[in-house]
């Protein structure tokens, strides 16, 4: 998940508001570049990084987990490096092009469900922990796909038009790479813990910690849908200076949030030993 940070170098942040900004002037040869030009970069880099994770992978099973039993399962999650990186690519565009069910469905149900039902046929099937991760390669290639084809088809034809490609992959670069800084300071506080647990206790008490976090991180389903809209629609509304719709709108989506997640909350901290 780290090295998938590190590929994109921000990029989807980049893409999320080049595309919403020049789509809200019209300037789809500029919409065009901020995708392919994102593409261009994170792709290789992606491979290149994934490479040298799967090279030390036994390196760094032993020297930071103290545990070679994890070489062989971080070799398979490496293998999912390129097809998250650029599918997270194509999950911001969706976002910018205000198609949030796009990138819910596939983010939070089609990916999800894949990987269960393949983590629940792995397993029954005798593949153990390897099985599980498997099911996470093949979750994130069904993502892959399914997105490109909602992105060629339905969305916004990137090989398959003959709209311009208006290049400016430093002025992306510029805007995306100070919010990498923040993608992994995100990332350093959701999977510290983790990551303290694993190098300072047991494998067992990891998988247990886990398995509760990801049951409270239920919460940020509807918030995360709610947000995924809420960036593009404001961007297309700076570009073109409706600054009093841009703060209705927000007072809107944070009312929403906080009256649905509070009542969730509240039976989640009232029937845990039940969960």
């Amino acid at each position: 998940a780290l090295v998938v940070t590190l590929s994109l170098l921000g990029l989807d942040n980049g893409v999320l508001r080049y595309i919403a900004y020049y789509q809200g002037k019209g300037d789809k040869p500029r919409v065009k570049g901020a995708i392919v030009s994102a593409l261009k970069i994170c792709g290789p880099l992606s491979i290149f990084l994934a490479l040298i994770v799967f090279s030390f992978s036994p390196q760094i099973a032993i020297g930071i987990f103290q545990n070679s039993k994890l070489a062989p399962v971080l070799r398979i999650f490496t293998l999912m490096i390129p097809f998250t990186a650029i599918g997270t690519i194509f999950l911001a565009s969706f976002r910018a092009f205000q198609r949030v069910d796009y990138q819910v469905g596939l983010n939070e149900i089609a990916e999800k469900a894949a990987r269960l039902l393949a983590t629940l046929l792995l397993v029954y099937l005798g593949f153990g922990v390897i099985g599980a991760a498997y099911s996470y390669l093949l979750s994130a290639i069904v993502v892959f796909i399914i997105a490109f084809f909602l992105l060629e088809k339905k969305v916004f034809p990137v090989f398959r038009t003959k709209v311009r490609t208006n290049y400016y992959p430093k002025e992306l670069l510029f805007y995306s790479i100070p919010l990498l800084l923040t993608s992994v300071l995100v990332f350093v506080i959701v999977w510290v813990d983790t990551l303290m647990l694993g190098y300072f206790r047991t494998a067992a008490e990891v998988g247990i910690y886990s398995a509760a976090h990801s049951t409270a991180a239920l919460m940020f389903v509807l918030p995360t849908a709610l947000i995924s809209l809420f960036l593009p629609i404001i961007t297309g509304l700076y570009s073109q200076k409706k600054h009093e719709k841009i703060k209705k709108i927000y007072k809107t989506v944070s009312r929403w949030i906080f009256f649905v997640n509070f009542p969730i909350f509240l039976l989640m901290a009232a029937f845990s030993k039940q969960i």
